[in-house]
């Protein structure tokens, strides 16, 4: 069967790379490699951080929760 490809987001093929690799370590059961860990986190606090400084706290969660919270 003939599937038209897909097209892949732009993920730097480093991201890409650590990606695949929790993937694999994932099916093994637990992701434990301390360098990939440590990537991960640094890529995700830096994201975080500019957030926090584009759009500032967001704080809708409760808000959102007590009005459904109050309609049930």
């Amino acid at each position: 069967m003939n599937t038209p490809e897909t097209k892949t987001p732009d993920i730097p093929p480093d991201v890409m790379a650590d990606m695949e690799e929790v993937c694999r370590q994932a099916e093994k059961g637990i992701v434990r490699d301390p360098e990939l860990l440590k990537r991960i986190y640094e890529r995700s606090a830096k994201v975080r951080e500019d957030a926090l400084r584009r759009f500032g706290v967001q704080d809708i969660g409760v808000p959102i929760i007590r009005q459904m919270r109050e309609r049930a």
